[in-house]
């Protein structure tokens, strides 16, 4: 214990770590009483930072940015499945209930798919100069991102575009002809 209102420097002596083990042992002695040391050990471990929930998440929500913050978790609580990235989450719906700051997998979560097989959606085409729209419908479902196939609903034909939206798909421009 030392006074609060003191100034405190301490001071480490004769450290020694063994890595294989992961433990340490130092004689440590603070500035009031620099003669008297003291005998500490432990184990040292290895961290990693992590996105976790702010707030327990329930299954069918979508998360936030503003539900995500950022913890220190040991090495060895994450594995391949945890989630590191804050972009496998923004956006995602929760598939099992998420407890606030603890790890997430990837298994607790799933795309928000915005477009489902078989609706109807609103084929854009955008350049510099121009916009174009259509129906389509969709042959496959898809989250915010994703390349899926359409089906013109006017001439038949099968496009490749990307989900923009909930029932909106842009084309690229290499597959414009292909809408004719």
């Amino acid at each position: 214990h030392v006074a609060s209102e003191s100034e405190i420097s301490i001071s480490v002596r004769d450290l020694s770590y063994d890595d294989r083990a992961k433990r340490f042992a130092a004689l440590v002695s603070v500035s009031e009483d620099s003669s008297r040391l003291f005998k500490i050990s432990g184990r040292a471990y290895s961290l990693i930072s992590i996105p976790v929930t702010v707030r327990h998440v329930t299954p069918g929500e979508i998360i936030k940015a503003s539900d995500i913050a950022w913890r220190s978790v040991r090495t060895f609580r994450s594995n391949y499945n945890s989630i590191t990235d804050p972009e496998m989450l923004i956006g995602f719906k929760v598939r099992r209930p998420i407890i606030a700051g603890k790890v997430i997998r990837r298994t607790d979560v799933t795309p928000n798919i915005l477009v489902p097989r078989g609706e109807l959606v609103t084929i854009q085409l955008k350049t510099q100069f121009m916009r174009l729209t259509t129906r389509g419908k969709a042959l496959d479902a898809g989250a915010r991102g994703d390349t899926i196939r359409v089906r013109n609903t006017k001439s038949n034909k099968i496009v490749e575009a990307r989900v923009v939206g909930p029932g909106v798909v842009s084309i690229q421009r290499i597959s414009v002809a292909a809408l004719n």
